[in-house]
Order: structure tokens, then sequence, then C-alpha cells
């Protein structure tokens, strides 16, 4: 039995160099940190790695409609994504510590 850990993330307003950096993205398998809502941090493909799975780009035309790029990273793991202990260890930085 494998875990989904999927990731939608939303880019708004790109510029040309995102374009470069979401093609570099797409290359390898990635070891995704995510913060949620609750201040909790967690990490998608912490063993596997996840893969840029998909993706769309939009250019609304309304003032509510998203101009940028939605990207979905999928990881399968063997357990659940962990949470991460985060510790501040400066202004600025993060240091984390794995919770199984």
């Amino acid at each position: 039995m494998f875990y989904s850990q999927v990731l939608s993330l939303v880019c708004n307003k790109p510029v040309a160099a995102d374009v470069v950096e979401i093609q570099n993205l797409a290359k390898g398998r990635l070891a995704v940190v995510v913060q949620d809502m609750n201040d909790n941090y967690f990490v998608i493909g912490h063993t596997r790695g996840a893969e840029m799975t998909g993706g769309t780009i939009a250019s609304g035309t309304a003032l509510g409609d998203l101009n940028g790029f939605t990207l979905e990273f999928t990881g399968e793991e063997a357990i659940p994504a962990p949470f991460l202990d985060a510790t501040s260890a400066a202004a600025g930085s993060v240091t984390f510590n794995v919770t199984p």
C-alpha cells in the first residue's frame, strides 16, 4: 500500500524567469516542505521524491480570475508525509527535525 501525496501550487502573476524555474522543477524528483494553515510543516516525497505531474496556465479576464500557473506535484510513499519540528534558528531561517 502506498500513500499518494498531492500538492497544488498556485503561482500568481508569472514573469518570463518563472517559466525557466518551472521547467527546472519538472526535471527531477523533489522533497517538498509544505506549511499548512495551522503552521504545521510536513514533507511530500521524503524518500522517493515528488514529481510535477501536471499543471495549467490561466490568463483570466475578470478581476478575480487567476493570472498565473497551477502546478501539481505528486509523491507516492510507503508512509504518510512526516511532520517536521520547526525551530527558529535565526531571523529568516528555520531548522527542521524530522519526527516519524
